[in-house]
């Protein structure tokens, strides 16, 4: 429970000792019976404290309307203990404001702009119509939820094995792919990871739907990665068209070299122009 200060303004100790959790549902209990809340006054657990009360003292029996508020409130705010895996985590909270946006109770109606993301998150969970069981029943369930997606480290793994260049490249891929989901796009190297795996987090993809991805996204990379070093060594990608005889024979030799088409035909250009050019047999041509 909060405390109640010695000198505290009528109102406020009208209301009495109840803490932010409780000073919250008040509010958004008040705000649905069509009272005036002032959201400026939801600052400070005092202030908050001290419109509620105020509020309450207007009406023709406040201390009536007070103890069936109290009474009300009782059975719906789910006990602490029952939140206390819901962390101030960039990842578990996305996660959570996604999986609790499929819930139609549990849409945060009323609740005052200024709440940080998990007070927010926790408030709408106290808040919803729903019976206290109903709600202690759909928490485990999300908790569980949560542990199972923790089990899956391959995402993690991957983006975190060359710092944040990896995963800037999926996060670029997956907007691309119109498969990102959360409040804002990633601004810095620590947001970049987050996001990448909340796109998935948040997803009703399958285990062997999201391992798809990945493996596209790893082969992206892979190409990524190749042109890059191409550019730096000089090299240009070029087209030309080959018979299937040609081709065929590429194929083979290559395979049977252990090496790339593209190496094969550079080291067959680069002998053929060594020979001709260079090779006591011919006289030297101007190049």
């Amino acid at each position: 429970m909060g405390i109640t200060r010695d000198d505290a303004p009528e109102e406020e100790r009208f209301i009495g000792p109840i803490n932010h959790r409780e000073s919250t549902w008040l509010w958004v209990a008040l705000l649905k019976r069509q009272m005036p809340m002032q959201e400026e006054r939801f600052g400070t657990l005092f202030s908050r404290r001290e419109h509620i009360g105020s509020q309450l003292l207007t009406l023709p029996n406040p201390h009536a309307a007070k103890a069936e508020l109290m009474g009300e409130m009782r059975s719906h705010i789910v006990p602490s203990g029952e939140l206390d895996w819901i962390q101030d985590d960039s990842r578990l909270l996305t996660w959570l404001e996604w999986r609790l946006s499929k819930e139609s109770s549990y849409s945060g109606f009323h609740l005052p702009a200024q709440l940080p993301l998990k007070d927010r998150l926790i408030a709408a969970i106290d808040t919803a119509e729903t019976g206290l069981q109903l709600k202690k029943a759909t928490m485990a369930q999300l908790r569980g939820e949560w542990s199972t997606l923790l089990t899956d480290k391959s995402w993690e793994i991957w983006c975190q094995e060359s710092k944040a260049e990896k995963a800037w490249f999926a996060w670029t891929w997956l907007n691309r792919q119109k498969m990102a989901w959360g409040r804002k796009a990633p601004t810095s190297d620590n947001d970049v990871f987050t996001c990448v795996l909340s796109a998935f987090d948040c997803s009703n993809y399958t285990t062997k739907e999201k391992a798809y991805f990945l493996e596209k996204i790893k082969r992206g990379w892979s190409q990524h990665k190749y042109q890059e070093k191409q550019k730096k060594e000089g090299k240009k990608q070029y087209n030309f068209s080959l018979n299937q005889d040609t081709n065929e024979k590429i194929h083979r030799l290559s395979e049977e070299l252990g090496i790339h088409r593209n190496q094969l035909i550079q080291l067959l250009v680069d002998g053929e122009f060594k020979e001709r050019y260079y090779s006591s047999k011919h006289p030297p041509h101007s190049i």
